[in-house]
């Protein structure tokens, strides 16, 4: 069965006018009324959150002064896009202030809008660090190379004696990231957030501690970002323009190849395993 022809609201109408995702029609959407209709149930569908997608647009310019530079923006990418375990702080929540004036003397108020605001944007990293410490390692040299040092209150990379930056201006030590959420089918965008101007705050809490009764600690890193951030269409299509680079078609992980070729060998040297077994009956075998 097929379902009825306005099931989802056409492209570019009315509320969906600057929207790149695809919208359920809202008019058949109600189920608490007198009674609800279930030749129209697949309106009822709900929208349910999904994680979004962080982007490394660019990263500072001024890791090009410091000593391989490519390793610097590689890590950068691994550790903001692929590495943390959450991410939160996007918000573009609209809130209306208003004033208020008696209504009669009952106590009911007059509201007059007075002002919109948006939530500010604040990302915020989970990030597990990795057997020796890279990450706090990269984001500590992040900051005393390219934002102050402790003691001097200088950029280290002022001091390398060699090529250095011309100024000081924020592209040397920020970076700029795209926050998308796509759909179930991963095809079009639903939220988008542009970050600019965005750069460490803490480079990772650094502590040692002994207590020989209680377990050792994972370390994970919270690392809040300073930045402002850009909502709007302009960002969702540029965010759709993103998503569409990033074609899933074929992108199945079950059918992805094993690292290995064969069995490692010193495992083959010992000759005490199951197939071994198998081989020494087979040569002992009698005559039948």
């Amino acid at each position: 069965m097929s379902r009825q022809t306005d099931t989802m609201l056409p492209a570019g109408v009315a509320y969906a006018r600057n929207s790149t995702q695809r919208m359920s029609n809202v008019v058949h959407g109600g189920v608490y009324g007198w009674a609800a209709n279930p030749n129209v149930w697949e309106n009822k569908t709900g929208y349910v959150r999904r994680h979004i997608t962080p982007v490394v647009l660019r990263g500072p310019s001024g890791f090009r002064f410091l000593d391989n530079p490519e390793y610097w923006y590689a890590a950068m990418r691994a550790i903001f896009e692929t590495m943390p375990l959450t991410i939160e702080g996007l918000n573009s929540t609209l809130t209306v202030s208003a004033a208020e004036t008696p209504y009669g003397g009952a106590g009911e108020q007059f509201q007059d809008p007075t002002n919109v605001t948006r939530e500010r944007t604040q990302p915020q990293f989970q990030i597990p660090d990795l057997y020796g410490a890279p990450v706090n390692a990269f984001l500590e040299g992040w900051i005393t190379q390219l934002i102050m040092d402790p003691e001097t209150k200088t950029a280290m990379v002022n001091t390398l004696g060699r090529s250095i930056p011309d100024d000081m201006m924020a592209d040397i030590y920020s970076m700029d990231m795209l926050f998308f959420e796509a759909d179930p089918q991963q095809a079009k965008v639903v939220r988008a957030w542009i970050v600019y101007n965005m750069y460490p705050m803490s480079g990772g809490e650094v502590i040692g501690r002994r207590d020989i009764t209680t377990d050792m600690d994972q370390v994970r890193y919270n690392i809040q970002m300073a930045g402002f951030a850009q909502t709007g269409a302009g960002v969702k299509v540029f965010a759709q323009s993103v998503l569409d680079s990033m074609r899933i078609a074929g992108a199945n992980p079950l059918h992805r190849k094993t690292y290995l070729d064969g069995l490692d060998a010193d495992i083959t040297r010992a000759r005490t395993g199951w197939g071994n077994q198998i081989e020494e009956l087979a040569n002992q075998q009698i005559a039948v």
